[in-house]
């Protein structure tokens, strides 16, 4: 061979050898392929379909408990968890948005986080506190991101699912979305962006879906329960019953759930000063009369400063409890104008129930004339239902115990007679002996009895003896469980009014009783009989379920041990 041949072949070794030590470090430097949990930073949406549902939950998990464990150093890897929504996976998007919420309501501060839009400030900062300005940041643009991704899969239209199996995990999807809605307003109501999301809870209170709708209703009924009396927290009780408002104008009324409007109840409209400004007064009182008994100067400007002082913080305090007030009174007067909307424009309202068990509850805050004219509404209505076909008995009761229990609050300070309403409990007695009977619509007119015969003071004795002689007729013919109850109530009448005794002694001139359940209209008119005795139904009530019922036994010998 040639001098330029080996050359030539020299060089041909040369290059293979380069070429190989090139393939060779690349395949050295080459980062192996590491578990999913490993991988964080580097993860894209396109590498999900290279691992197992398994190393996905795992690593879930895993980069979860790391933002935990240290959110300022590790707030980054939350874009991870982001690209896992974006799997194909319905149970694994599930497990993300719970885990998400749970990241979120752990991390986020116990404070409204400033967004500051306007230019930097001129004044430099301190190195800690730019630090704790940039991690705010941070953090609000991931909160609103997950947001801006819930309310999203909120959105989705089951319609354009294919697939009844498909619709279902869908379904779960949205209802997981909802959830962590919800989560937000019981757990941080403080936080930023709450205004639409509270909004957003209370549109699903007309949602198709029961389980979204009790889910709203929780949720609410917390946001109006809290006790935090902050200027934020009672913008956004006022935003909710004004967003509940607008729903019941514009819903059909058989899409709510037929208690919604209790959720009012939970709102705390009186305000105390409390012990606060008791305690604070009784300072300013007490350096007063300190500074009147120091005669030294110093001693007195001394006093004077700290006078000041509890002045200022007094003046504060008189400025929040004005503020809660202002807030209030709006509150209560878009209440009251979702009430009278529904008692006087769509009285077969299936919200006339809640309606009805929340009146009572503002009743004390109103005008007095207003209380009068919707009392007279209630009467009208009560007497207009029991002569429809289709009765609502829920309904009626309801009405029936929302005037005696204002007329128990207010006393006789409304020009209402009230003996009419019990005309009308009387009368509903005669419902007691249907067996189909609603349980609910039994305990309501319960409550109004034990209410207005336990807990008011004194009755004439003509209505006491009317009412126990039809409920002792009554429970003798009706079953075990509510004659019980019926016999309880009588015998906590019989402890409190000894008047009405002698309904419990033998009357030897009355051969069969003389009461009868539907001929009675009006307690007022059973005076004439009012001295007949009870003892022939007791007699029968114990022979029917006395034997049976230990109960009634006992029930019934308590009755009669008040004769003595």
């Amino acid at each position: 061979m040639s001098d330029r041949g080996k050359k030539l072949d020299s060089r041909r070794k040369t290059k293979a050898k380069r070429k190989n030590r090139l393939q060779h470090n690349k395949l050295k430097t080459a980062k192996p392929r590491k578990d999913f949990k490993e991988v964080r930073e580097e993860i894209r949406p396109e590498d999900l379909v290279t691992y197992t549902r398994e190393e996905k939950l795992e690593a879930l998990s895993a980069t979860a408990a790391a933002i935990l464990q240290s959110p300022e150093t590790s707030l980054k890897l939350l874009k991870d968890l982001f690209v896992l929504l974006e799997d194909d996976d319905p149970a694994l998007i599930v497990e993300t948005l719970k885990k998400l919420c749970d990241v979120f309501l752990d991390i986020l501060p116990t404070y409204k986080i400033r967004v500051d839009d306007s230019k930097k400030e001129e004044v430099k900062l301190s190195k800690e506190v730019q630090q704790l300005r940039d991690y705010d940041t941070s953090l609000l643009e991931n909160y609103a991101k997950y947001l801006r991704i819930s309310q999203a899969f909120l959105k989705t239209k089951l319609k354009k699912v294919k697939g009844e199996e498909n619709k279902a995990k869908f379904a779960l999807i949205k209802e997981t979305a909802f959830d962590c809605f919800c989560r937000m307003v019981e757990n941080i109501p403080y936080m930023n962006y709450m205004k639409p999301i509270v909004l957003l809870v209370v549109s699903k209170l007309a949602s198709r879906s029961a389980a979204m709708r009790q889910r709203s209703m929780e949720a609410i009924k917390d946001l109006f329960s809290n006790l935090e009396h902050s200027a934020n927290m009672l913008d956004l009780k006022l935003q909710a019953v004004k967003a509940i408002g607008k729903l019941v104008k514009s819903k059909s009324h058989k899409s709510f759930d037929r208690k919604m409007l209790v959720l009012f109840q939970e709102h705390q409209l009186v305000i105390p000063k409390g012990e606060a400004q008791a305690k604070s007064n009784a300072k300013v009182e007490e350096l007063r009369l300190a500074i009147k008994k120091k005669k030294g100067r110093k001693e007195v400007r001394e006093l004077q400063r700290i006078l000041l002082k509890e002045l200022k913080e007094a003046s504060s305090m008189t400025a929040n409890l004005s503020q809660i007030r202002r807030y209030n009174t709006e509150i209560l007067r878009e209440v009251l104008a979702i009430y009278l909307s529904i008692l006087k424009d769509n009285p077969k309202s299936p919200l006339m129930v809640s309606v009805f068990e929340g009146f009572p509850h503002i009743a004390p805050h109103i005008d007095i004339e207003l209380v009068s004219d919707c009392l007279s509404v209630i009467k009208s209505y009560i007497k207009e239902a029991f002569t429809q076909k289709d009765i609502d008995l829920l309904n009626i009761a309801g009405g029936i115990r929302c005037a005696l229990r204002i007329s128990q609050t207010l006393g006789s300070t409304f020009d209402v007679d009230e003996r009419s309403f019990f005309a009308y409990l009387f009368k509903f007695l005669d419902y007691f002996l249907d067996d189909s009977l609603d349980g609910e619509v039994f305990d309501s007119v319960m409550k109004s009895l034990r209410s207005l015969f336990v807990d008011r003071r004194q009755f004439s004795l003509d209505v006491l003896a009317a009412f126990c002689k039809k409920l002792a007729v009554i429970a003798l013919s009706i079953g075990v469980e509510r004659c019980v109850e019926i016999l309880e109530l009588m015998c906590e009448i019989f402890k409190k009014y000894t008047r009405i005794r002698g309904l419990l002694e033998e009357d030897e001139s009355t051969v069969e009783p003389k009461v009868v359940v539907k001929e009675i209209i009006d307690p007022q008119h059973i005076v004439s009989a009012s001295n007949v005795s009870i003892i022939r139904e007791l007699a029968k009530i114990k022979a029917k379920h006395g034997v049976k019922s230990k109960a009634v036994a006992s029930a019934i010998g308590e009755i009669m041990e008040c004769r003595y």
